[in-house]
């Protein structure tokens, strides 16, 4: 029984090792592919200051939830003004 569970361990660790591999091509590619197009927007608008491609999380609020708090705020609004 322990054999068993052990081999199917190692071969899911080899499969992961695969998809991270793969994974870590495709992003490449992807990074290419957007220093191209960053390359291009640059040759037909030399002014326009593009942002950062990565963003930074914020301290304070988790990703999304500045958008959920504040929809849940205007829902109470609307509540309020119809009584």
């Amino acid at each position: 029984m322990r054999n068993r569970y052990l081999a199917r361990l190692r071969l899911s660790r080899v499969r992961c090792n695969e998809n991270i591999a793969r994974l870590e091509s495709m992003l490449a590619f992807q990074r290419s592919r957007r220093e191209a197009i960053e390359a291009a927007i640059q040759d037909l608008a030399p002014e326009l200051q593009l942002p950062p491609p990565n963003r930074k999380p914020n301290p304070v609020f988790k990703r999304g939830e500045v958008t959920r708090l504040t929809l849940k705020v205007m829902r109470l609004a609307s509540r309020w003004r119809h009584r």
